[in-house]
């Protein structure tokens, strides 16, 4: 008989195939703010997450909460205290309730000019306030280069020309101490109401007017419901990065990251500023809205009494090395 064909070797069995490494969620962070995305700082917002998931390789990724969906600055700043993955833009009212001499920052016409600011916030002295600050609140408010633009007064009664005109007639505000005491002295009557209703309390006559910067009260749209602009600089707040106990934790080249693109996305906040309060003047000029410039003098006189009286509660001195340092 034939000889049998010996059967085949058997195949190697085929390796299997090496799973893909998995993907790597990024480190997630919470921004709220109080504005929409469309508007001047929700534009510089964007570009401070775009600089974040760029620069990181998307390891790290901004997300962010406009239109007070996170609630107001005491919500936030106790979430930050706690520990939550949150980092913020703040101003320094975030900590006047509990280091009163932050108040003098956002004291009325505190600044003649934005570079006297800068003067200041750059100085040794701001540094060594911030450091007590954080030491006493869990938090830190850093790179001090964003300029929210100077606040103004809308209302549905008339201009104000003289603080004279602000008598009779209620005017929302931030529930911060000297903001307050600052419309009262002003001859108006402060309300604070969050930022959540502030159109509602326009529209149906709970106030009669508000204060902020142009690009703030039309992405409130309050050019809906009151039709007085009066351009009188009372508060101009500096912006910055504020942050707590979740941010303080992290490995020191997070921190920078996050801190050098914070700072670029100032710098494009601030280019953002003159343009958009055209625009946002234009857009609410076309709704109907009158603007009318005031004497400053007249204004800076008239809040003298406000100095007087925090000026027993900030640290001796503080306005005079303020002065110094911003000179």
């Amino acid at each position: 008989p034939p000889t049998p064909t010996p059967a085949p070797p058997p195949k190697p069995a085929a390796a299997a195939p090496t799973p893909a490494p998995a993907k790597k969620e990024p480190t997630v962070f919470k921004f709220p703010f109080f504005q929409g995305l469309d508007s001047q700082l929700g534009k510089a917002y964007t570009e401070f997450a775009r600089l974040v998931s760029e620069r990181s390789k998307g390891e790290l990724k901004i997300e962010l909460f406009p239109d007070s969906q996170l609630g107001g600055v005491k919500e936030i700043a106790e979430q930050l205290k706690l520990g939550a993955p949150i980092i913020a833009g703040g101003a320094d009212d975030w900590l006047a309730d509990s280091v009163p001499d932050f108040s003098a920052f956002t004291a009325p016409y505190v600044f003649p000019t934005w570079q006297a600011s800068q003067k200041f916030f750059n100085s040794d002295y701001y540094k060594e306030l911030a450091d007590k600050a954080r030491e006493k609140t869990g938090l830190l408010l850093i790179n001090r280069n964003w300029n929210i633009g100077p606040r103004h007064f809308i209302n549905k009664a008339r201009p104000f020309n003289t603080p004279a005109d602000l008598k009779g007639l209620k005017i929302r505000t931030p529930q911060v101490e000297i903001f307050v005491d600052t419309i009262n002295t002003l001859g108006g009557t402060a309300v604070p109401i969050s930022v959540a209703e502030i159109y509602t309390s326009v529209q149906q006559g709970i106030v009669d007017g508000a204060e902020g910067p142009i690009f703030a009260l039309r992405a409130w749209k309050l050019h809906e419901a009151a039709k007085y602009v009066s351009l009188t600089y009372h508060f101009n707040l500096i912006g910055g990065f504020i942050v707590g106990k979740h941010f303080l934790g992290l490995p020191a080249d997070i921190q920078k990251l996050l801190i050098d693109a914070n700072r670029e996305a100032g710098e494009f906040n601030n280019k953002l500023v003159d343009g958009t309060q055209a625009q946002d003047r234009k857009f609410m000029e076309d709704a109907g809205v009158k603007f009318n410039d005031v004497d400053l003098t007249v204004w800076v006189k008239a809040v003298q009494p406000v100095y007087d009286k925090f000026g027993k509660v900030w640290t001796p001195g503080l306005l005079d090395k303020l002065r110094a340092a911003s000179a």
